[in-house]
């Protein structure tokens, strides 16, 4: 089976040291066939649709390349979020790790498994701001517009509190396929 690029993940924290969390995250990614091809700045990001006293987020995105089909690799997402600690309460609950498949290439689904393009993506400068800095002139096979004009656009109504917290996680370590 080929490579797949064009893949991106949203990773957020906002439990325990959520710089940590993340670095794990990006670890238990290389260990299971996924490479890792680049990585937005880490950003503080503040909780959306989360409750009051939700602490802040750290999130980032990064693009990676694997052999895995979307079904398969949700399913090693979600092993690998258990391995690092998340525990699945309420919806929208403080966590210590999230991975979000946010586009798999040009594919749509609507399977139970797994949606993509991530339903949500469009609307979370969280996710959108560090998605364009290393995507920006992806086209979003729903709606047909790039990244960047989905960013601007939602920077224009977003009250959504973002600084970036620090650098994008050195590549130069990560593990090939």
């Amino acid at each position: 089976m080929k490579l797949v690029s064009n893949i991106f993940f949203s990773l957020g924290s906002n439990l325990g040291n959520r710089l940590e969390n993340l670095a794990v995250a990006i670890d238990e990614l290389n260990k299971q066939n996924i490479t890792i091809v680049s990585a937005s700045n880490i950003y503080e990001t503040s909780p959306v649709d989360c409750s009051d006293n939700s602490p802040a987020f750290l999130n980032a995105v990064v693009k990676i390349k694997t052999k895995f089909k979307p079904q398969e690799l949700i399913s090693t997402i979600l092993e690998i979020e258990k391995k690092i600690g998340r525990k699945r309460s309420t919806v929208n609950a403080p966590r210590i790790i999230d991975i979000d498949v946010l586009l798999f290439g040009n594919i749509i689904s609507d399977d139970e498994k797994i949606i993509l393009p991530h339903p949500r993506m469009c609307e979370r400068l969280f996710v959108l701001t560090p998605l364009n800095e290393i995507a920006a002139k992806i086209i979003h096979p729903v709606n047909k517009k790039t990244i960047n004009q989905i960013y601007m656009d939602a920077k224009k109504t977003s009250s959504e509190k973002i600084k970036i917290f620090a650098p994008p996680f050195s590549i130069s370590s990560v593990q090939s396929v």
